[in-house]
């Protein structure tokens, strides 16, 4: 059977490379058929897409048939069968690692990768979008790593680590996958049994790739439960009675029932174990995300080859008799010259390992002071002194990483401009976003901010050549097509922006952002019937839109209509709920129409959603006073404002409004130029 899967492995990259290849030819082309494309389903982005629906029905197919579509078609295992094979013609036969703990580690990954960020969204209360159908995509290589990554993640996850544990090493104790697939074999019907016929000669267990003790668990239970077992068959190939057979029956769930439990071979004791668990999760913490290159799998193989290779350091000192392969590192309580280099080794991996987790240590700080920064900037829409604190804290820990670092990675480069902005540092954040498209210049997030960044200084040209390159680059980044096109219509080149826009519209025909644009674009033309042609079919088209609905709503209420511009600001916020501005342009439309019944409901929404905006919590207050609400709404945000920032702006307009200018202007200075953008109910 294997030359069967052999030429089923080779089919399985062909399809793969002319999967690449179509991208190339055509620039757009189906998603990765890849299990971890799940992660976009299950996250905030809800997106169906070929990864996910192959990932359920090859879990599905397990459930039915067992493990094989491990051993009939991942390109991992081939590549693991193919060093297992070269190092056979090499008289080098790897030597199986077993361990009690590590086999936990695969199914840990798997909840890493695929629960806990649904777990933790719950818990925090995220939003998640409406679930997306997208099967098609111009980013095919978006969610993969750099060409370098990818092929050291080959040669350690695929070649490297068989040498050291053995064929099969990386599905054993690091693949998250092959941790559900196990799981999902154990209730499946299809497996490997045996007739009468067996003699228990071992031929089955020599010939296995997987490490499985074939001929004991078919003598203890009829059948091979081992989730371990790929289904490759060769067991069946080999038996020279034909007493074993691939066939259906009771699962393994529900089968064993033998007597005295099987004796399991393990190399380590329970404290070399513990030993080897602790140095496992320590060494992925490191590597995982490192210099954000370093993808999940190839973390999760060099934290399995680390931990192996830092205990067999440690046994040196005391263990008898120690190998690395077929290497002796250690015998008769003498140490090998080859020992003592292997020690002179560890020790540097050693002092690598520490170097890399300090490096990961200010890079995840720097990340987690700046996202702090970057969100309290964006609820208070300001840089106040407690935002430039916290991004000057995230520039000394970026800093430090970018110093002591072995590289410098673009997407640094890009956190160090963010932090700068957000700390007023502009000329050092055009500096560090240049550096950054320099390192890659497809880097098109850095561009557009060196875009926006060069607009706040007055300088168009250079915003209008860094926002083409983005939208040549990559047509459906956010803004970017709509930021150019505004920016030629406000330098009278209205006719070249409608002209790039159309161009857009016709090579990327599914997406809806170049529509909106067209129809804004047309809008500030005063081209307004244009405008509400276009953006009606917009909402046609994408019926789920909430920007789509938004921008007609706006049109139809400069035109007058605004009984049609309620219906469509109602939708929009039905759409998206968290869209503040939405709920506003509603209560607006509605206060015109005499609706009271939706105007108070939907200012008070906008004004919680966005707690901080001067002309929302302004005409609140304004209606609250109105309806004779202002006495109860003073005492609840009084009760409150010791702790809580948005309750004092909110008392600022409430003070405002009930005439109490003394105890408004008390409370002012705290909001600075938040309060100058306040809109007069």
């Amino acid at each position: 059977m294997s030359r069967w899967r052999a030429a089923t492995l080779i089919a399985v990259h062909l399809a793969v490379a002319g999967h690449v290849a179509h991208w190339y030819m055509t620039g757009r082309t189906l998603t990765p058929v890849e299990p971890s494309e799940t992660m976009q389903t299950l996250g905030s982005e809800a997106r169906l897409n070929a990864g996910c629906v192959f990932f359920i029905a090859a879990i599905v197919s397990t459930m039915i048939f067992g493990r094989f579509f491990c051993g009939w078609g991942c390109h991992i295992v081939a590549l693991q069968d193919l060093c297992t094979w070269l190092l056979r013609l090499l008289k080098i036969p790897p030597k199986p690692f077993r361990s009690r703990l590590l086999v936990f580690m695969p199914f840990a990954a798997a909840i890493f990768m695929f629960v806990l960020p649904t777990v933790a969204r719950l818990w925090m209360g995220g939003q998640r979008a409406d679930l997306q159908v997208r099967f098609t995509t111009e980013k095919f290589w978006a969610t993969f790593p750099d060409w370098p990554i990818a092929v050291l993640t080959f040669l350690v996850c695929g070649f490297l680590i068989v040498y050291l544990l053995g064929n099969k090493g990386f599905c054993t104790y690091a693949c998250p996958y092959g941790g559900i697939f196990g799981l999902a074999d154990r209730v499946s019907p299809g497996k490997i049994r045996v007739t009468s016929a067996c003699e228990g000669c071992a031929h089955c267990t020599a010939v296995c790739t997987s490490n499985v003790r074939v001929h004991e668990e078919v003598r203890d239970f009829g059948m091979v439960v081992n989730p371990r077992c790929m289904k490759c068959m060769d067991c069946i190939s080999v038996c020279p009675k034909e007493a074993l057979y691939f066939g259906f029956g009771v699962p393994t769930i529900a089968s064993i029932k033998t007597p005295k439990p099987m004796r399991r071979h393990f190399d380590y004791t329970w404290g070399e174990e513990l030993a080897l668990l602790v140095m496992f999760v320590l060494s992925a913490a490191i590597f995982r995300a490192l210099y954000d290159a370093v993808p999940l799998l190839f973390a999760l193989g060099l934290a399995a080859i680390s931990a192996y290779l830092l205990l067999t350091a440690f046994r040196l000192v005391y263990h008898p008799s120690v190998a690395l392969g077929r290497i002796r590192l250690r015998a008769d309580g003498h140490q090998t010259r080859a020992g003592l280099i292997y020690r002179l080794s560890a020790i540097l991996w050693i002092v690598f390992l520490i170097h890399c987790g300090v490096v990961q240590y200010l890079s995840l700080q720097g990340n987690r002071l700046l996202q702090a920064a970057q969100e309290q900037r964006a609820t208070l829409a300001e840089t106040t002194p407690e935002v430039a604190s916290l991004a000057r804290s995230a520039l000394n820990s970026l800093e430090g990483c970018r110093r002591i670092g072995l590289v410098t990675p673009a997407n640094l480069l890009a956190k160090l401009a963010a932090a700068n902005m957000i700390a007023g540092n502009p000329v050092a954040a055009a500096a560090c976003y240049r550096q950054a498209i320099a390192h890659a210049p497809r880097f098109t997030a850095a561009r557009f901010e060196l875009a926006r960044l060069e607009l706040e200084h007055e300088e168009r040209e250079e915003a209008c050549a860094q926002l083409r390159i983005v939208v040549e680059e990559d047509p459906s980044y956010p803004d970017a097509a709509g930021l150019l096109a505004n920016l030629l219509m406000e330098d009278g080149r209205a006719e070249e922006a409608l002209s790039m826009l159309d161009t857009l519209i016709l090579r990327h025909s599914n997406e809806a952002d170049f529509a909106l644009a067209k129809g804004l674009v047309l809008a500030h033309s005063d081209r307004l019937e244009e405008a509400l042609t276009v953006t009606r079919r917009t909402v046609e088209r994408w019926p789920g839109n909430a920007e789509a609905h938004f921008n007609l709503g706006s049109m139809l209420a400069y035109e007058g209509d605004l009984q049609g511009a309620l219906c469509e600001f109602e939708r929009t916020t039905e759409l998206r709920p968290q869209f503040a501005a939405g709920h506003f342009m509603c209560a607006k439309a509605a206060l015109r129409l005499s609706r009271v019944d939706l105007f108070l409901p939907h200012l008070e929404e906008a004004r919680r959603l966005e707690p901080y905006n001067a002309e929302y919590v302004s005409v609140w207050a304004a209606a609250i006073k109105q309806v004779g609400m202002l006495t109860g709404a003073i005492s609840e945000a009084e009760g409150v404002a010791a702790v809580n920032g948005a309750a004092r702006f909110r008392l600022v307009h409430l003070y405002r409004a009930a005439g109490r200018m003394q105890d408004a202007e008390r409370l002012a200075p705290e909001f600075g130029a938040l309060l100058g953008r306040q809109t007069q109910p």
